[in-house]
């Protein structure tokens, strides 16, 4: 078992999240380490109403299989066919994917999560205080964040960038950007300096990228080669 797990185990145990349906981790333990990226959703998809013992938060990283990851090995319900893609296939998967792999990161290797770890079929849908879970969440996240010190965090969409934004202390390096991708639709960026207070730590000019939720829209490859011209 990674030895980072015990730790979030107990800090779930003390928000009451682990019991909850849902998930944390959506790469493999082993992304429980350093590295430049951290992605993150918005919170697991799925019907509420499916809920069984074994969907709860803790669960996912109890997995006998450490290196399960969810984009790759995940059997996601196709929003156009209502039935169960093969591993891997299901469309948000394919576009985050293919994402990955335009800017020349390794998923496999990157910490991916989402901001809240509770489940529900839409973000509308949600049932419970989707602000406050927000929060508690993120005393897990400042946990994982302190290990990975990314320099690089990257969003599925503009919930999760908009909570972090908040979080961002701006610095002499601070930079705001966006690219257009319709009149409606930008990817952006924000630079800034991220206080992890529960675990006294601040990481320095880390920048915040975003693109529109991949599971929502299409995905535009002019997102990623605007990611990859400002990280090179």
């Amino acid at each position: 078992m990674n030895a980072h797990v015990n730790n979030i185990l107990e800090i779930l145990n003390n928000t009451g999240l682990g019991e909850r349906g849902g998930a944390l981790l959506y790469s493999g333990n082993e992304t429980i380490a350093k590295g430049d990226w951290y992605f993150l959703g918005s919170n697991p998809g799925g019907h509420n109403d499916q809920f069984n013992e074994d969907d709860k938060v803790k669960n996912q990283l109890l997995r006998t299989n450490e290196n399960f990851n969810e984009y790759y090995d995940g059997e996601w319900i196709s929003k156009y066919t209502g039935t169960v893609s093969q591993p891997g296939q299901q469309e948000h998967q394919i576009n985050i994917k293919n994402l990955f792999k335009d800017i020349g990161i390794n998923l496999k290797k990157t910490c991916s999560t989402n901001l809240c770890f509770v489940r529900s079929r839409m973000e509308h849908s949600y049932a419970g205080d989707r602000t406050r879970d927000n929060e508690l969440c993120w005393q897990v996240h400042e946990y994982i964040l302190s290990i990975v010190k990314p320099k690089y965090i990257l969003c599925n969409g503009s919930t999760s960038r908009n909570f972090i934004s908040k979080k961002l202390s701006s610095n002499s390096n601070h930079r705001k950007m966006h690219l257009q991708l319709t009149k409606q639709l930008s990817s952006t960026l924000i630079e800034g300096d991220l206080n992890l207070r529960s675990q006294n730590q601040v990481l320095k000019n880390v920048l915040l990228f975003s693109v529109p939720h991949l599971g929502y829209y299409t995905y535009y490859p002019k997102s990623a080669e605007w990611i990859k011209n400002i990280i090179t």
